[in-house]
């Protein structure tokens, strides 16, 4: 064994040896780096060579061994310095691989950052539609509105956290087709509605149980039904002009059995052109209940009267009289749906909503049909081509009914209305959504029956003849005297409809949602009335000279109508709003002037002219709304006291509508 000193100077030796392999081998490695360093270590080994040469710890002739043993490891570093210049080079590459990588995942970063914008936009559409559903009109009319909104925006957070998390590991956002959202939508509505009514029963039950008060048992028919309904009150202005002309009430006419000799006055639209002022209110309350699984029913009452089918307003004038109340809606429904939701059937019976898409060009918007109506629906839900156009999904309709209108007994004059519409809505990739429709309504027994007694034998009404009076005019439609004989008088007057109708109604819609946070709506319709033929109008009417309220050789048949509106989606919220413009033009003949407008030239037909409006939501529930509709007539209208007599001067109104409305 060594002793101490020995291992010590071992260890010297083995020091001194290895330096010197370092000293003589850096040089040739790292020659092309040329540093201080480099040439300061050679010094130094070389200084601690003589040194321990001076020293005794090693000899000359160890101290020259040494150094040729060096050189001959120094010789074999080439070879070596060879790998390890491979090496760093393939170090290099790599690291330009990393640089790419990191290149890579900054694009993916930045690609990220993008689709999670998108996932955001697609979060607001999802909160802004189940703010929209119908479900939602339920879950606010309870006492926890605030509660369950928090709910839903959590519930929605939560569910697009999730698809957010999904992103983040698979490095880039996928896109959330829109029937992944609708199903998101429809689960949490389902869910939530279900969660607060449990929750605000066992709140009521857990607070009387504390209060040792008896707990209340809730008939389970409560969970059945949904109330709601509205108010509204409006100012009203109607200025006619100066120089308008007369125009003949028709329905006072056939109410009060001809013409009035008294007060003549008092067959006119207008017994002056003085403008008129009216404060109207509005009431509806109705209720719906779900019956099984499949059926439903309805009901709504509301203010009006069982003589004007198209306005459910009342006047304020009564004297501090009551008002009347009358059944708007009565019916008995049935809906199924397939399993995967695509397909869709629906069938309603009784006195209904209108369950055809339209515009108050051929529907007043307070109409109520009654009847039966059925309706098949076809939806996809999902990207796809349409007739070669990208589209995020569609939906397909197609709407029957038959509607009785009047019906006598025991005679083949019962009157009905018949209509069929196809209609799609289809949203596109950008969001735009379309709407296109047809329709065709046709009515059996709605024009009037002319007396063919000989001349000397009218002196007395006919049955049959009064069952071919229309039940209820506006003003517009071209009529005639069924008691009239050609070329003079029988002494009594009634006025029945001159044209058949079957109409057709082509619809078209867009909305644009490219201005967030509003939308714009443009909207087409076009009516014409098939059933309009001058030669079978005069066959009817008994020929030329009989009289009739509008001439005959005028236009008739046709309508259209177009609408500009810009504004926020939903209007539920306090400060949303919206404006609106159209032009409506509709010929005395195009619609049935029963039941169209209302309101646009005091009702009716025979009009044209222009609507501006808005609204705007004063809190929840609460909307501030107004209306300039200003019209004249297309066609001026005849005397019908005078047979051949010239036309009359143009209506020309204008009506001033500011309406408050609030809805519970």
């Amino acid at each position: 064994m060594l002793d101490a000193g020995g291992i010590y100077m071992k260890m010297r030796v083995m020091m001194a040896s290895t330096v010197l392999s370092m000293a003589i081998a850096l040089p040739a490695a790292s020659a092309d780096q040329g540093g201080r360093e480099l040439e300061e270590l050679r010094d130094m080994v070389s200084g601690l060579l003589s040194t321990m040469v001076e020293r005794g710890v090693i000899s000359e002739d160890n101290a020259n061994e040494l150094m040729q043993q060096a050189r001959a490891r120094a010789a074999s570093m080439p070879e070596q310095q060879t790998a390890a210049n491979a090496g760093a080079q393939a170090v290099v590459e790599q690291r330009t691989d990393m640089a790419d990588v990191i290149e890579e995942m900054k694009r993916e970063r930045e690609a990220l950052a993008r689709d999670l914008e998108q996932l955001r936009q697609e979060r607001q559409v999802v909160s802004e539609q189940l703010q929209q559903s119908a479900v939602d009109q339920e879950l606010l009319q309870n006492r926890n509105r605030k509660l369950i909104e928090r709910e839903v925006q959590r519930q929605v957070e939560e569910a697009l956290a999730r698809q957010s998390r999904q992103t983040v590991e698979d490095v880039r956002v996928r896109y959330v087709p829109e029937f992944l959202l609708a199903d998101i939508r429809e689960q949490v509505k389902a869910e939530l509605k279900e969660e607060v009514k449990t929750e605000i029963v066992e709140g009521v039950y857990e607070q009387r149980d504390e209060e040792g008060l008896p707990i209340p048992e809730v008939p389970e028919w409560t969970g059945r039904l949904s109330l709601g309904g509205d108010i509204r009150l409006r100012y009203q202005h109607d200025s006619i002009s100066s120089d308008s002309g007369a125009w003949y009430d028709y329905n006072t006419i056939n109410e009060n059995g001809g013409f009035n000799t008294i007060d003549p006055g008092a067959d006119l639209l207008s017994r002056t052109n003085d403008d008129r002022d009216r404060l109207r209110g509005r009431f509806r309350l109705g209720m719906d209940a779900k019956l099984g699984y499949d059926f439903n029913a309805g009901a709504r009452i509301s203010t009006g009267n069982t003589n004007d089918p198209v306005s459910t307003n009342q006047t304020l004038a009564t004297g501090l009289n009551r008002y009347e109340v009358v059944l708007d809606r009565a019916y008995l429904g049935y809906a199924w749906n397939s399993d995967t939701g695509d397909w869709g059937i629906k069938a309603t019976g009784g006195r209904m909503p209108n369950p055809f898409y339209s515009t108050d060009l051929l529907w007043d918007d307070d109409l109520g049909f009654e009847g039966l109506s059925a309706q098949v629906s076809y939806k996809q839900q999902r990207p796809q081509r349409l007739l070669g156009i990208g589209t995020r999904g569609y939906e397909a309709k197609a709407t029957v009914g038959a509607f009785p209108l009047e019906e006598f007994a025991f005679t083949s004059r019962d009157k009905w209305l018949y209509g069929a519409q196809l209609e799609t809505d289809i949203t596109l990739l950008d969001r735009k959504k379309l709407h296109f429709g047809i329709a065709y309504y046709t009515y059996d027994n709605i024009a009037g029956v002319a007396d063919d007694r000989p001349f000397s034998s009218i002196a007395s009404r006919d049955a049959e003849i009064d069952a071919s009076l229309p039940e209820s005019l506006q003003k517009g439609n071209t009529l005639f005297d069924v008691y009239a004989a050609p070329n003079g008088s029988s002494g009594l007057d009634a006025f029945g409809l001159a044209s058949d109708f079957d109409i057709l109604n082509l619809s078209f819609g867009v909305e644009i949602p490219d201005f967030r946070p509003y939308h714009i709506w443009l909207t087409a319709d076009y009516v014409k009335n098939l059933g309009w033929d001058k030669s079978e109008v005069l066959s009817r009417i008994g020929g030329a000279g009989v009289d009739t309220s509008n001439p005959i050789d005028e236009k008739h048949d046709t309508g259209y109508m177009f609408r500009a509106e810009i504004g926020s989606p939903w209007m539920l919220d306090e400060g949303d709003w919206r404006l609106y413009a159209a032009y409506k033009y509709i010929e005395p003949d195009a619609v049935l002037d029963a039941f169209n407008d209302s309101d646009f030239l005091l009702g009716g037909t025979n009009s044209k002219g222009f609507i501006l409006g808005g609204k705007y939501v004063l809190q929840r529930d609460v909307t501030l709304a107004f209306r300039y509709l200003n019209g004249e007539s297309i066609v001026n209208a005849l005397d019908p006291r005078i047979p051949g007599s010239p036309e009359l001067a143009p209506l020309k109104s204008a009506t001033y509508q500011l309406d408050i409305n609030a809805k519970f």
